[in-house]
């Protein structure tokens, strides 16, 4: 996670209440604490900007904002609590210009203070389904199909090149987790295995997602500078395409 960023305004100086600045661990207990949580995901993008604010009526007592959340739920510090007794929190989460993620919170001292967020972002995979044109920038083998597509009960499917594969996903908003595969247990020719494995290798490593101008999904893979690009597809061609390949 990239440093974080902390804006000390002037009535904080006054104050001198809270740092988000500490490295030490909180326990998700603890009543100096505020515990940001999401119901399904485990993390937020590195991409993505974390503006947490502490107000007071009209007035700004304190405002931070950092690249990313490691690990959800997390644990921002609070000091001098009774001071923001009564006090609102709300954390904004972006991707880009987008808000894609909301959620506010009134502070009390003495007990654990908790702050959901919820998606602001319409934006929804159920139900989609996709054709492979470029794999980070490395395209698709000619002649090789790699295809993905996502149901309704957080499952996904597809075929990978060599072998039909499925996983677990959870989707919020823009953000994407996509757990390890399980797959059938063909073997291909070397170069179809190499773009099988970093494939699938790439999409357990997405973390958001982005729909396109042309309606084409991008799925953005931490560390990587291109992304896994499909085109759109239908639940039909990808049946015909799937039972093509066996």
């Amino acid at each position: 996670m990239s440093p974080k960023l902390c804006v000390f305004l002037p009535s904080v100086a006054a104050l001198a209440v809270l740092t988000g600045c500490q490295s030490a661990a909180i326990k998700s207990n603890d009543s100096e604490s505020l515990l940001i949580e999401h119901l399904n995901l485990s993390h937020l993008s590195a991409a993505a900007r974390v503006e947490i604010t502490i107000s007071q009526g009209s007035s700004v007592l304190y405002k931070e904002t950092v690249q990313g959340l490691a690990d959800l739920p997390y644990p921002f510090p609070l000091k001098a609590l009774d001071a923001l007794d009564n006090s609102q929190a709300e954390v904004t989460v972006m991707l880009g210009a987008e808000t894609v993620l909301q959620g506010q919170t009134t502070l009390r001292s003495g007990q654990p203070n908790r702050l959901l967020l919820r998606d602001a972002s319409s934006a929804q995979l159920s139900r989609s389904y996709w054709r492979g044109v470029d794999m980070a920038g490395r395209g698709v083998p000619p002649g090789v199909e790699t295809t993905l597509a996502f149901d309704d009960a957080g499952q996904l499917t597809g075929y990978a090149g060599c072998n039909y594969y499925s996983s677990a996903y959870e989707s919020s908003a823009r953000f994407i987790e996509v757990k390890p595969a399980r797959l059938t247990r063909q073997i291909c020719s070397p170069p179809v295995m190499y773009h099988e494995n970093r494939y699938l290798q790439l999409l357990t490593g997405a973390d958001y997602y982005q729909i396109d101008g042309e309606g084409r999904l991008r799925l953005y893979v931490d560390g990587r500078d291109k992304p896994l690009l499909f085109a759109p597809s239908t639940a039909e061609n990808l049946k015909i395409s799937l039972n093509a390949g066996q």
